[in-house]
């Protein structure tokens, strides 16, 4: 005969694995397959309560693949090809926002170190925001171009950033 404490646990169970399932990633037809349409389906920028933070890619930046929500998790890699103005010395960089609640927190960043010599490079991940643990989080992330005259941001996309 199980006692009152084991009945309450097994009672639990269903609710917290309901929970789990809806902040776990899942494959779907929304930008969420290996099919070229995205990132798993879970996490999104949508709903952002956050001013400022508009999804858009700049006409001369190219990235493949080209989606909807992007994943940065372990393995995953997006490749960026920038035609920068004539004769401008241009860096190349990324910042990073995650998403909680609805709110856009800024987070972590790096440079792609070689990129001005081809205006080509990847991010790679696994990428995970700094100071946090949880996940996975949607993300804002910015790409950033660098010249004499100042810094633009060149890309703002959507990402999944795995779990830390």
């Amino acid at each position: 005969m199980m006692n009152r404490s084991r009945l309450a646990l097994l009672a639990t169970l269903p609710v917290l694995a309901l929970v789990l399932a809806g902040c776990a990633p899942t494959g779907g037809t929304d930008g969420g397959s290996s099919d070229g349409g995205g990132a798993a389906s879970g996490p999104t920028c949508d709903g952002v309560t956050t001013a400022g933070y508009d999804l858009f890619v700049d006409p001369r930046l190219e990235i493949d693949p080209v989606q909807d929500i992007y994943s940065l998790g372990e393995g995953d890699s997006i490749a960026f090809t920038d035609t920068p103005e004539e004769d401008a010395y241009t860096t190349y960089s990324y910042s990073l926002s995650y998403i909680d609640d609805g709110v856009a927190f800024p987070s972590n960043g790096g440079i792609f170190v070689g990129a001005e010599d081809t205006n080509a490079w990847t991010l790679d991940g696994p990428i995970t925001p700094t100071g946090i643990v949880g996940g996975p989080y949607a993300s804002f992330v910015d790409i950033e171009a660098t010249t004499d005259s100042g810094t633009t941001v060149i890309a703002r996309i959507c990402a999944v950033l795995p779990a830390s």
